[in-house]
């Protein structure tokens, strides 16, 4: 019920994070969560190895999302995420 402070390495269950990958002529990928949030989880995902692509996700709930492209991949992506489910998000507006 207060603050965490570790120092060191973290280590999470894989249903925390991984890897996706976009095949080429593939404008999507789905990612299914191993085990399902109780609410829909809060998901960042990154595109790495030097890649360049117009990317977002979408369709998130409590048993996965999706990544999708904004034109089919020319060539394989790799893209890494992050799931966690927050209590109560705080939500920004301006």
């Amino acid at each position: 019920n207060g603050d965490l402070t570790t120092r060191g390495s973290t280590t999470l269950g894989r249903n925390a994070g991984g890897y996706a990958v976009v095949t080429q002529g593939s404008d999507r990928v789905h990612v299914e969560f191993s085990t399902p949030y109780s609410d829909p989880p809060i998901v960042t995902i990154s595109l790495g190895g030097g890649k360049f692509a117009g990317y977002s996700y979408d369709n998130v709930n409590s048993e996965g999302f999706d990544i999708i492209l904004s034109a089919p991949a020319s060539e394989q992506l790799k893209f890494s995420w992050h799931a966690f489910r927050v209590e109560d998000p705080r939500i920004s507006e301006q």
